[in-house]
């Protein structure tokens, strides 16, 4: 019978598991990461992994979107206090975008989402997909183009950052153009 966690417990528990699995998904990507070395190195036996997850999918999901939201908060972080305009949102996104380069399991996304979704309900992706969004009542920007059409453009250009070997030496100049025509694009 597994062992019962205290609430204490089941955080820092929860804590190592979405750690170590973005470890290994950087590592070994989604189809090499098991279950038991995610449990040997969150400190936990395989059985008691089913206490915080029914599958590998769904702490993967979490993983991504602990790590998005992670990533999303370095825009806030650089966006001024008052009054932000959408150049601000652009350099912050720069920022950001920086930062999201060094995550290697992101670049594997793409592959293994397909599996995700296959394997587990709709609604689990409704709140992953949505933070590819800068709420535009956050920073009160007039959006010109649909939701769907915003948040398709901000995903090209973080998909954009993963794949910088595309464009050459230039590639940073380059994508900071096609950083700063999108957002003024997508925000009067």
């Amino acid at each position: 019978m597994a062992k019962a966690f205290s609430e204490q417990e089941r955080k820092v528990i929860n804590e190592k598991l979405i750690a170590a699995c973005e470890e290994c998904w950087n590592l070994y990507g989604y189809p090499k990461t098991n279950i038991r070395d995610l449990c040997s190195k969150a400190g936990i036996s395989s059985g008691a992994f089913y206490l915080f997850y029914k599958s590998k999918e769904l702490l993967f999901v979490e993983t991504a979107i602990t790590a998005i939201k992670r990533l999303a908060s370095i825009i806030d972080q650089n966006m001024p206090p008052a009054n932000p305009a959408k150049q601000d949102l652009a350099r912050a996104f720069k920022i950001m975008a920086k930062k999201i380069a060094k995550a290697k399991w992101l670049l594997s996304l793409e592959d293994t989402f397909e599996v995700f979704r296959r394997r587990l309900p709709p609604e689990t992706f409704k709140d992953f997909i949505d933070l590819y969004s800068f709420q535009v009542e956050k920073y009160q920007f007039s959006p010109k183009v649909s939701h769907r059409v915003g948040n398709a453009a901000l995903g090209a250009l973080i998909t954009l950052r993963l794949n910088p070997k595309m464009s050459g030496k230039d590639y940073d100049k380059a994508y900071e153009l096609i950083v700063d025509s999108t957002i003024d694009r997508l925000f009067a």
